[in-house]
């Protein structure tokens, strides 16, 4: 399994690029340290067992959408984690 990042948590909210701010811990975080012990994967399609990457920062859903890895799928009524 991949390193658990900031950018991939939850409790994670962007105010730009680089950093972010822990809803939890209520402080800056940079986006690619590594995640705390309050970690929370979010939904992506990335994580979703129905991805497919063909190339570099894009894919397939269920071999039929074009769709990027790190897209939130928070909404998605088919997504269904990789096995962890």
């Amino acid at each position: 399994m991949e390193k658990k990042t900031h950018i991939d948590c939850e409790e994670y909210l962007a105010i730009d690029v680089f950093k972010g701010f822990c809803n939890v811990k209520k402080t800056t975080v940079m986006a690619d340290e590594e995640g705390c012990d309050d970690f929370t994967q979010v939904k992506k399609c990335r994580f979703c067992k129905h991805y497919n990457e063909t190339e570099e920062h894009l894919g397939t859903c269920m071999n039929e959408a074009v769709t990027y890895p790190d897209l939130l799928a928070k909404t998605c009524d088919s997504f269904n984690w990789l096995d962890r």
